[in-house]
């Protein structure tokens, strides 16, 4: 109860209690830790943005967190036979490899995962929504890390039955003459400094990629407090890389000119402040119109309505009915605490604009799926109405002085639903019905 009302900002929560969590307008999933699977990921980051507005899934991802894991699924006796244990591994390599992945659309990693085809250019359409793979296009290229691979297997090949983590292995490569270094030995290796020229953050991306392609392994051991230390070792995959068969292809940093960008104010981006500042009081507004009123927020007005408000911005109440959702009855409750705060803002743009929260002309259907399979053709009707008071609630009073005298008993009067129906007169000698 205390998740469904708007005076919860954020909620900390563990995977089962936020998967039960029914709100509509979550703007942020934040995942402190990173997830097991795909699908548990795909899972979570669906509870954001169920209302149909723009909303964010950040991961903050680190491979300490690969570890700790690791040791749940071997240490776990419910986690089942070591298949099944197997399982879960390749389903946190998949993470893994989503998580390393720099170049690729995240919406296509995603999808080409559960076997669907995607293209980058849809996601790229959209700036708000775009991810932060395509926002950095450009800045990173696939480069064949092919040899360097190989000069780290041999590496780890030469640890024999002596244990080293993959932070040990990349100081090898780097060069790093440290203490641990120079004690094992290591830095009379002939792999010691031969990717001296590659950044520290590149190697490590490497040697992750290859525990994950299963060419390495790491093997997970308990130290002193409770400790998790992984040591890396040869993998099954291992003949394959070194016999040519597989290629290790990863995307880098590419160095690129800085170049002196002069930002400059358009009046369209200042429209756009505009509106976002509108939208953002109009949001304040309805919610302390359900605190008030003990309601939820999308039963004083939906999202939807909000955004053409914000567009339109109506300073009177004339104006305020032609905005889709609001009728009569919902003015008479709600309508001036809104034009109150939308007279601090200067008028927007008409119903004749071209915008995705203006448009209401939807094509007709062709044809109506019956249930026996046949398609027939929709039944002719009116056209539709010119302006948006057709169904305007009207109160009693106005209808008795519009319309005359009409049967009370017989009229339907539904607020905000119906138009008023006139009854019909039965045709002398009828059979009637009883329903």
């Amino acid at each position: 109860a205390v998740v469904s009302t708007q005076s919860t900002g954020v909620v900390c929560a563990t995977i089962a209690y936020g998967m039960g969590i029914d709100k509509h307008d979550v703007r942020y999933v934040i995942h402190h830790t990173l997830p097991k699977s795909v699908e548990g990921f795909y899972q979570e980051s669906g509870r954001a943005g169920r209302d149909g507005d723009p909303a964010d899934c950040i991961l903050l991802y680190n491979y300490c967190d690969v570890a700790r894991i690791k040791k749940l699924i071997f240490s776990d006796e419910s986690q089942g036979s070591w298949a099944m244990r197997e399982v879960h591994m390749d389903n946190l390599n998949y993470m893994i490899q989503f998580c390393e992945n720099r170049l690729d659309c995240r919406r296509t990693q995603l999808l080409s995962y559960f076997g669907e085809d995607f293209s980058s250019e849809e996601c790229r359409r959209t700036a708000r929504t775009t991810c932060d793979n395509c926002v950095s296009r450009g800045k990173y290229a696939a480069k064949d890390l092919t040899d360097s691979a190989k000069i780290a297997v041999n590496l780890v090949r030469g640890f024999g039955s002596n244990k080293f983590t993959l932070i040990h292995c990349c100081d090898v490569l780097r060069g790093t003459d440290s203490k641990k270094v120079s004690g094992s030995g290591h830095n009379r290796n002939p792999a010691f400094g031969k990717m001296k020229g590659e950044k520290r953050i590149v190697i490590e991306r490497l040697l992750r990629r290859l525990v994950s392609d299963n060419i390495l392994r790491e093997t997970i051991q308990v130290g002193f407090h409770g400790m998790v230390v992984s040591y890396v070792q040869p993998g099954k995959r291992v003949q394959e890389l070194m016999s040519g068969k597989v290629k290790v292809v990863m995307d880098v940093e590419v160095v690129q000119k800085k170049e002196n960008v002069v930002m400059e104010t358009t009046s369209s981006a200042a429209v756009d402040a505009v509106v976002k500042c509108c939208y953002d009081v109009l949001i304040q507004c309805r919610k302390e119109l359900a605190a008030e009123k003990k309601v939820s927020t999308h039963n004083i007005v939906p999202n939807d309505t909000l955004h053409e408000m914000s567009e339109v911005r109506p300073h009177t109440v004339q104006q305020l009915l032609n905005i889709t959702g609001f009728t009569q009855l919902k003015v008479d409750f709600y309508g001036e605490a809104f034009l109150k705060r939308l007279r601090n803002f200067p008028p927007g743009k008409t119903r004749e604009c071209d915008s995705p929260w203006l448009s209401t002309n939807k094509p007709p259907p062709t044809s109506i799926k019956t249930g026996r399979g046949r398609a027939r053709k929709p039944r002719k009707s009116a056209p539709p109405p010119t302006n948006f008071q057709k169904f305007r609630y009207q109160s009693p009073s106005a209808i008795n002085s519009n319309a005359g005298p009409t049967n009370s008993a017989s009229a339907i009067q539904t607020p905000g639903l119906m138009p008023m129906l006139q009854p019909k007169k039965p045709k002398a000698n009828s059979m009637h019905r009883r329903l």
